[in-house]
């Protein structure tokens, strides 16, 4: 398709077009977002530019990232980062990239920490970072740390934590689930955790195809990696540590029998702005068995 029209105003009603045509959500802000990126400046100084005509090499950048994006290709990858919380992070193709929903996992974190004036924070797959950084940027006390299994996320996520926060701000170690905690100093007063939690047919829809699906599928029924650090939260944190986790609204049920049987004590849930429930918090026993 030949787009010769180079005027500001026509090329973006245009691209807005093709990607409604192509039943792509929210086809106004994906062709500001793009727009953007390709002019180097802010979506927010988009509307107070000068109308005038865009220089052909912008233009022809714009309609192959626009024709990109047609196909399904996510706008944060197109971009190279996803805005979250309070922050812009850098995604690409080894990440999740960071959704609105895991927001509500930071704010439940930051309200706990102020409340019972948590000292240490542990995340279990840190991923972008996104989570761990909007936390360590709120609290210039807490001493955080995070591990992945993936070497390429704790590249981004390394990335993020320095360009956002500065240089050691945030220890990163390479493992899975609660093994990384073998190098740090101490244990954590709270731990928190965005785990794989879909099903293989959800995992597989094809708004995620191009997400790495390390980061989607939970096995079976979405919890085989939340269901393993429940049972080693319970057994190697200290007694009243905290966990919150991010889970799917219908793992409820599930979720707090393993909590119960891993002898968890206030568990309580809480809800997105969606209304669905969104990230349940619990204590390690103060008790030990």
């Amino acid at each position: 398709m030949a787009h010769r029209n180079y005027r500001l105003g026509q090329i973006t009603e245009d691209a807005e077009r093709h990607l409604r045509l192509a039943a792509i959500p929210n086809p106004f802000l994906d062709t500001t977002l793009i727009l953007a990126h390709c002019l180097a400046c802010s979506p927010e100084r988009l509307p107070h530019m000068p109308q005038g005509i865009l220089e052909p090499p912008i233009a022809k950048r714009f309609w192959r990232l626009i024709r990109r994006r047609a196909k399904g290709y996510p706008v944060a990858y197109i971009c190279g980062q996803r805005a979250f919380y309070r922050h812009h992070f850098k995604v690409d193709r080894r990440v999740l990239i960071p959704r609105p929903e895991s927001e509500l996992l930071v704010e439940v974190a930051a309200q706990r920490i102020g409340q019972y004036q948590l000292q240490s924070l542990y995340e279990c797959g840190v991923g972008s970072g996104a989570i761990i950084v909007s936390l360590a940027a709120l609290f210039d006390h807490l001493s955080c740390s995070g591990g992945d299994s993936s070497r390429s996320a704790l590249q981004i996520a390394g990335s993020n934590s320095d360009a956002l926060l500065g240089p050691g701000r945030i220890k990163l170690i390479h493992g899975s689930l609660l093994g990384p905690l073998s190098a740090l100093p101490a244990l954590p007063d709270i731990v928190v955790a965005n785990l794989p939690y879909l099903t293989k047919r959800e995992s597989r829809a094809t708004g995620l195809r191009y997400e790495p699906r390390r980061a989607l599928y939970g096995g079976r029924q979405g919890l085989t990696a939340i269901a393993q650090l429940i049972h080693d939260a319970s057994r190697q944190l200290m007694a009243e540590s905290h966990l919150l986790l991010e889970c799917a609204p219908q793992q409820r049920e599930a979720l707090n029998r393993l909590l119960q049987q891993s002898r968890f004590q206030s568990i309580q849930w809480h809800r997105d702005l969606a209304g669905d429930w969104r990230v349940v918090a619990a204590q390690t026993p103060s008790l030990r068995p």
